[in-house]
């Protein structure tokens, strides 16, 4: 005589352990927990694979290729593991979006979806000249004022310059600059403002320009 016990326990759904996580850039690899609702006692697999996300993969931000966790009997928890990569760029909160599919042994639970915040452990740099003053002969042109970035950011940096004043005549008489925008592009740190100078034939004695930084924008 065979007498079968029929289970009356239903497969485990598989699903994340919370919508979001978060941790900072320098720490890696980061872990996004997996859980199932209770043990099972066969092996339960599923799939997972980056979905979305601002951060950029293949080492840029983080590395992650598709792959699938498996839960021996009895195991109720698993990790996805993200290897971050720590850079010296400006490039604020990224983030990850992961999805679950096609479980082997269990169903899907209702977080489905994951979304991980890479913190950036760099503060927004700042901008300004690299010197209160400088000066240049008239008979070269174009005089170059240098502007920096304190750190490189991963986007671009805007900010606007205009002359503000000084005993120089603009509009070709001594020399000739419109107000304008410098952009420094990713990873980029220092801009030249150049300014074209009228070497003429008059004894005027030294002449000053001065110029304004203004609305600086960090876009990451």
């Amino acid at each position: 005589h065979t007498h079968t016990i029929n289970d009356n326990d239903t497969q485990p759904t598989v699903q994340y352990a919370a919508a979001t996580s978060s941790d900072l850039e320098s720490v890696t690899p980061q872990l996004v927990a997996v859980t199932l609702s209770n043990p099972s006692t066969q092996q339960v697999t599923v799939n997972y694979s980056v979905t979305g996300g601002t951060a950029t993969a293949a080492g840029t931000d983080f590395t992650l290729a598709a792959g699938t966790l498996t839960f021996a009997a009895g195991i109720t928890t698993q990790d996805i593991s993200i290897a971050i990569t720590n850079d010296n760029l400006f490039e604020g909160a990224e983030t990850i979006g992961l999805t679950l599919a096609t479980p082997a042994n269990g169903t899907l639970g209702e977080q489905t979806t994951h979304t991980h915040t890479i913190n950036d452990d760099e503060t927004a740099p700042t901008v300004q000249y690299a010197a209160a003053t400088s000066n240049d002969g008239e008979a070269t042109t174009p005089h170059l004022i240098t502007v920096t970035l304190s750190g490189a950011v991963q986007g671009s940096a805007k900010v606007d310059y205009a002359v503000s004043g000084g005993t120089a005549s603009g509009a070709g008489t001594d020399y000739t600059l419109a107000s304008g925008t410098l952009t420094f592009a990713s990873g980029t740190t220092t801009l030249d403002i150049s300014i074209p100078v009228v070497n003429d034939a008059i004894t005027e004695g030294a002449e000053a320009i001065i110029l304004n930084i203004t609305n600086p924008v960090i876009a990451t």
